[in-house]
């Protein structure tokens, strides 16, 4: 049997609770940091608010995005048997696939530019301002690869990955 047979197999782990210790600060911090991120009570690095519907460049972040998943890992996994709870870390997970290294700065999809059209034209009720706001909503285009369908399927993605490391 070589050494990397073992992926070959399913390892059986009895569902029980890990005790790994209470968060620390910095865990604590980074945990605090996520969450005013995605609730746009805190700005990212670049001064603007996050918008899951955008890609950008990791050095927005204050920390790196594997050390926010990990986090949430750790806190999912630290002894709460809440199914609630674990599921809240795994949606907190899933946003970090918003953001990385080969992303030069903020690529907006066409969802992004469409609901920030929306959102000038707030409020706008006459036959010409909404003609001209359909008009604005129909030249958007998308960067590809960076479609917001993309997007979807790399939260879903992160989502299923973080789903099978805390289910051990």
């Amino acid at each position: 049997m070589g050494f990397f047979d073992i992926f070959k197999t399913k390892k059986s782990v009895p569902n029980k609770d890990l005790d790994i210790g209470e968060p620390n600060d910095f865990e604590n911090e980074v945990k605090d940091y996520w969450a005013g991120v995605i609730a746009g009570d805190t700005k990212l690095e670049n001064g603007e608010i996050f918008n899951d519907n955008n890609f950008y460049n990791s050095k927005h972040l204050k920390y790196e995005p594997g050390v926010i998943r990990g986090v949430l890992l750790a806190l999912a996994l630290s002894g709460n048997n809440d199914d609630n709870f674990k599921q809240i870390c795994q949606v907190a997970a899933m946003q970090t696939a918003c953001f990385d290294d080969d992303i030069k700065d903020v690529i907006k999809t066409r969802v992004s530019q469409s609901m920030e059209i929306t959102k000038k034209y707030e409020g706008k009720k006459n036959k010409e301002e909404l003609l001209e706001m359909a008009k604005e909503i129909a030249l958007v285009k998308e960067v590809e690869p960076y479609t917001h369908e993309e997007l979807q399927i790399l939260k879903k993605r992160k989502a299923l990955i973080f789903g099978k490391q805390v289910s051990i």
